[in-house]
């Protein structure tokens, strides 16, 4: 199953991080009026359970500015809270990084994934909820994402990313000696993204006589 870390300012310090997505969000939603303050945390999925709470919040939480919850929830004010994730096989910086503390730590390599946390208050609804996350929180194409009503949602599950499809890499051979119209459908079909200058280029340099010695 995993451990889900939580990290986030303790509660007397200002949240600088939360006022600029406040600032975000208004920008892109000037007619909401409800918005209350955003509390903003890091959000670290380990996969292993046998891990001592000291390694964790030695690696994850600096205790002069920081709290740390680990498989718990941080905070009990009500409000919306928003997970965003990386999808399975996007590269995750934070959570390499994560990693590679952990392992200096405890001596185990331990697989890390991070997620950033967003905690709206104010009286919104789940559909406004949902659509600041998705369109000033995350990329849909890079990104999972968690909208819950907070914190009667409970606990909340790790969540580790798995990669599961397998591609398996196909070799083809195509004929370039095509029409100046077929070319440019090639390049779109196959999301090239060549002119047909650069097509041509292409087939230029494959008819070379030093290209077809090599």
């Amino acid at each position: 199953m995993g451990l889900r870390v939580e990290v986030g300012l303790k509660p007397h310090l200002f949240d600088a991080r939360g006022a600029r997505v406040k600032r975000q969000i208004l920008h892109a939603f000037p007619q909401l009026t409800t918005l209350g303050q955003i509390f903003c945390f890091d959000i670290y999925h380990i996969a292993a359970e046998d891990l001592k709470r000291e390694w964790i919040e030695e690696a994850f939480c600096d205790p002069v500015i920081q709290d740390i919850a680990i498989g718990t929830l941080l905070r009990t004010e009500s409000g919306w809270y928003i997970e965003v994730g990386f999808k399975p096989g996007v590269t995750d910086n934070v959570g390499h990084s994560a990693r590679y503390a952990l392992e200096l730590i405890s001596g185990s390599t331990v697989n890390v994934y991070s997620a950033r946390g967003y905690l709206l208050q104010g009286d919104l609804e789940r559909d406004t909820a949902q659509a600041i996350a998705d369109e000033c929180l995350a990329n849909p194409l890079i990104h999972t994402l968690k909208v819950l009503r907070y914190p009667e949602c409970g606990t909340i599950e790790p969540s580790i990313p798995t990669v599961t499809g397998l591609h398996e890499p196909v070799v083809e051979e195509l004929s370039l000696d095509l029409t100046d119209d077929a070319l440019l459908r090639l390049s779109q079909e196959r999301t090239l993204a060549l002119n047909l200058n650069e097509m041509k280029t292409i087939i230029g340099y494959m008819k070379d006589p030093e290209t077809l010695q090599r």
